[in-house]
């Protein structure tokens, strides 16, 4: 018996920003929702969310929301804090490698807190 993994070359989009770039700017206590859809694989990618290379997790609070569903993923912030700002990206990964979505800039303007 012989197991085959396979991982598809990219993203079918990156994460994107609401209106389609890879930049998001926005005020302090807005919302910052990001989007990407891995690639397809076999088996299904486990899909996770960077910033600045380093994971981001949803928080027992609920003021960061991460979603999936069928090999798409969410990232939602809200409300989004100065601290917040950062290079966002998607990381695919099963047993055949590891793809790295493109970045989005994230700028919360705003006073810190």
């Amino acid at each position: 018996m012989c197991n085959i993994s396979v991982l598809g070359e990219g993203f079918v989009l990156g994460p994107k920003a609401l209106d389609g770039s890879y930049e998001q700017k926005l005020q302090r206590g807005g919302k910052l929702l990001l989007e990407c859809a891995s690639p397809s694989g076999l088996p299904e990618p486990t899909v996770s969310w960077m910033k600045d290379n380093t994971i981001v997790s949803s928080t027992e609070d609920g003021r960061v929301k991460i979603s999936r569903n069928q090999g798409n993923s969410s990232l939602m912030i809200m409300p989004a804090e100065v601290e917040d700002s950062g290079f966002y990206y998607c990381v695919a990964s099963n047993l055949a490698g590891v793809r790295k979505s493109v970045e989005v800039d994230v700028v919360v303007f705003g006073k810190l807190a």
